[in-house]
């Protein structure tokens, strides 16, 4: 393409006339990007010979006299100008194309350009976000909870992370980063545990209590003896060792640790028992608190 571009500049040189002594303020027609107030071959030029030969700048694009939000040469709109812009033009002269844009483009007609815009195909001038994922409130499919990549995989419009599964089954007695559960420790005697209690489950990795959060099943949640969940310990099998209490001195396996004398600690998460939501993740140092274990399909 750039190529393309070289060998429109060197055909239509001679299209190329020099800017008017008296063009120095600007023009009111964006792509008009030498300044004499008409858009035709010269001007494609006059693009590809300061993108690639260091020729002059396009002129400043006015709207009314002022200065636009769109710089002069952006003819697609999209916010930055490189060769698609050239081609723009070309295509609008030649080729039956959509004529250069003459401000930000703005698909939802909400005033914030879609370049700028959190929702670009519906109206949303407060621009909220509050999950803080990019996708404003108004087009997020999961919006108390942050996934960037908006993924669906059902196209129900209902975001992954958010979809409706009652994952949570139910909670163990807490316990310090070394598990101990039907005499068995670590994350094999919590397995155990949450299927003698719970048939049918395994111990929740963070991901999914966060799932379980999402759709307000961990709301008002309780152990197997009726004490409110406070907290829960994050598994995490993408972990290093020393945030899962594996106790690298002993059995060299997750929570199994909680003495103090490694340099090993356990991830954590609390909860707010009324909205059923989860704090960050936290680290328990040398997994000497207690925290309870999560029982999920």
């Amino acid at each position: 393409m750039k190529a393309l571009a070289c060998s429109l500049v060197v055909l239509g040189l001679l299209a190329l006339p020099a800017l008017h002594a008296g063009v120095t303020v600007g023009t009111e027609l964006n792509c008009d990007s030498n300044g004499d107030d008409n858009r035709d071959l010269s001007d494609a030029v006059f693009i590809f010979t300061w993108l690639f030969l260091g020729g002059p700048e396009p002129v400043p694009y006015l709207s009314g006299g002022n200065p636009s939000t769109i710089a002069n040469g952006d003819c697609n709109g999209d916010g930055s100008r490189d060769i698609s812009d050239g081609i723009a033009l070309l295509n609008w002269l030649f080729s039956g194309g959509p004529e250069p844009v003459s401000g930000p483009v703005d698909s939802d007609g909400d005033g914030v350009p879609d370049e700028k815009d959190n929702c670009r195909l519906a109206a949303n001038v407060d621009q909220l976000d509050d999950d803080a994922d990019g996708a404003g409130d108004v087009c997020d499919n999961c919006v108390m909870v942050s996934n960037p990549d908006q993924k669906d995989t059902d196209g129900d419009g209902i975001g992954d992370i958010c979809e409706i599964s009652t994952t949570y089954q139910g909670s163990l007695t807490a316990t310090s980063g070394r598990w101990t559960y039907v005499g068995v420790v670590g994350l094999e005697g919590a397995n155990r545990a949450c299927e003698m209690n719970f048939p049918g489950t395994k111990t929740c990795t963070i991901d999914q209590l966060k799932k379980a959060a999402a759709t307000g099943e961990l709301s008002g949640a309780t152990d197997i003896t009726g004490r409110p969940v406070a907290s829960f310990w994050a598994v995490d099998p993408t972990a290093p060792d020393n945030r899962q209490c594996v106790h690298t001195g002993g059995e060299k396996i997750a929570w199994t640790y909680a003495t103090g004398h490694l340099a090993v600690d356990g991830f954590f998460v609390t909860l707010d028992p009324v909205s059923g939501g989860l704090s960050d993740v936290k680290i328990q140092r040398a997994c000497q608190g207690t925290h309870w274990v999560a029982c999920c399909k």
